[in-house]
């Protein structure tokens, strides 16, 4: 099998143009299996369980791809490893080859001290959510009788990611006049669009 580690970050459309020449490449035995390393430029993209509707911004260009599941954002930093394997050698069960990828990651993060695990029921590799997210709340009051709301740090992220990082943010500042300057400058966007091009900002990760 070759192993193949891109330094730079490849365009993701770039991507699967060679990864469709590699499947027929190893069909029609010309070249063999591959595992290809790589970092994708910022992009998001749309598997077949998707709907337009999980987007924050209808503005957000997304690529439809012909994968499972629903969208995933692809930046530098991310590290994703595609295979070409042939499954009449290999066995085709695929099942099994899930698990054995599964089983890899799992013993990769645990070097890291990092304690991960498998779902029977969800396809992935899962990490313990952290109990401050189930424990934080935010309060917040609309003004009227009775109009004290609270929501945990956990559904606001599901809800409003980037008020979750607002918050954490602002609440870093000094309290002082400068403070109150510095976070009304503050903009945080959910993904690549914004109307800031002219300042070329770079992603957070």
């Amino acid at each position: 099998m070759e192993v193949k580690n891109s330094v730079k970050p490849v365009d993701y459309n770039k991507s699967i143009k060679i990864l469709e020449k590699r499947v027929n490449d190893l069909v029609s035995g010309k070249k063999g299996e591959l595992l290809w390393i790589l970092e994708h430029k910022t992009v998001y993209t749309a598997g077949s369980s998707s709907s337009s509707k999980d987007l924050i911004s209808k503005k957000t260009t997304v690529i439809k791809t012909t994968r499972g599941g629903k969208h995933t954002i692809h930046s530098p930093g991310q590290k994703v490893i595609y295979f070409v394997l042939d499954l009449n050698k290999r066995g085709k069960n695929i099942r099994k080859l899930v698990n054995k990828i599964e089983t890899c990651i799992i013993n990769i993060l645990k070097e890291y001290n990092i304690n991960s695990y498998a779902d029977s029921k969800n396809i992935g590799i899962w990490i313990k959510q952290r109990k401050k997210m189930k424990n934080k709340t935010y309060h917040h009051h609309t003004g009227y009788p009775g109009g004290l709301k609270s929501i945990t740090a956990e559904h606001l992220m599901e809800k409003k990611p980037t008020e979750v990082v607002n918050k954490a943010i602002r609440g870093m500042l000094p309290k002082t006049p400068l403070g109150k300057q510095m976070a009304k400058k503050l903009r945080i966007y959910a993904g690549a669009d914004h109307p800031h091009s002219a300042q070329n900002p770079e992603p957070w990760s």
